[in-house]
């Protein structure tokens, strides 16, 4: 028996051997993007981070001299942010474009700058 189905493969991991091809599951970005489509912020773990940089590029670093660097990642279409909290957290978030993730990191910077300044400023990394 045969069975035929339909497939979005875009984000799977792919294996070739001697008997064809393999899938060996959804890939660190299909499952980050999964996550994006329930909850505004994904916390990923050191490991999950290192898999999600081997897929996907990254497109803008920004030091922030506070929380480490911030970034942007891209992927065709896709643009993710990623920065770390002030709990040590690997936070990822969904920018729409690579201008709107430019504009989150610009005013993630101010934040940063007003903070080093004395504002008693503070940042809800979860939001």
């Amino acid at each position: 028996m045969v069975l035929l189905c339909q497939m979005n493969l875009r984000h799977w991991r792919i294996a070739r051997n001697d008997l064809g091809v393999v899938l060996l599951g959804f890939s660190m970005l299909e499952k980050v993007l999964n996550k994006l489509d329930a909850q505004t912020v994904v916390i990923l773990l050191e490991e999950e981070l290192s898999r999600l940089m081997e897929e996907i590029e990254v497109v803008e670093e920004k030091d922030t001299y506070f929380r480490d660097k911030i970034r942007i990642l891209g992927s065709q279409d896709i643009f993710l942010i990623q920065e770390i909290s002030n709990k040590d957290e690997i936070l990822i978030r969904k920018a729409d474009s690579l201008k709107e993730g430019q504009k989150f990191i610009q005013n993630r910077l101010a934040v940063y700058e007003n903070m080093w300044n004395g504002c008693g400023c503070k940042v809800n990394y979860h939001e």
